[in-house]
């Protein structure tokens, strides 16, 4: 994997009984998406009005392989690869990090498309955000 993002899992993250909902954490993915742009330079406020484009996510795949609980330390492996001159897919592994190690809690992968905000036609990926992909979510 080619970069990470670590946290706590919070309180408000944990359903009535106890554990995180299984739609948080694919919320904790795409917070770790959002981190490994900003590491990279891409500023979110002023990247997408800019550029006059979206990127959403066009296909999503998630394995639950364990519970997270609040006070959890995670960790959020991410991995970028090209879909074509329109896309990128990433690629997660969370961990939950603990004293007796590193236990796999979820395999997910989001397939996302550049479109024009206007016509909602597909755009070539801008120049930051080919770089970011091109570095496998890094810092290039």
């Amino acid at each position: 994997m080619s970069t990470h993002y670590q946290r706590t899992v919070r309180f408000a993250e944990v359903d009535g009984a106890g554990f995180v909902f299984f739609a948080k954490y694919l919320e904790l993915c795409h917070e770790a998406y959002e981190a490994s742009l900003l590491r990279s330079g891409i500023e979110l406020r002023t990247f997408f009005g800019k550029n006059r484009i979206l990127i959403p996510i066009m296909k999503v795949n998630a394995q639950y392989l364990g519970p997270l609980q609040s006070g959890d330390n995670v960790r959020i492996e991410l991995a970028v690869t090209p879909a074509g001159d329109h896309g990128f897919a990433i690629a997660y592994r969370m961990l939950q990090l603990g004293a007796a190690g590193e236990k796999l809690v979820v395999l997910a992968k989001t397939e996302h498309m550049v479109i024009d905000i206007q016509t909602l036609e597909r755009k070539p990926l801008p120049p930051a955000l080919a770089a970011w992909v091109q570095a496998g979510g890094g810092v290039s």
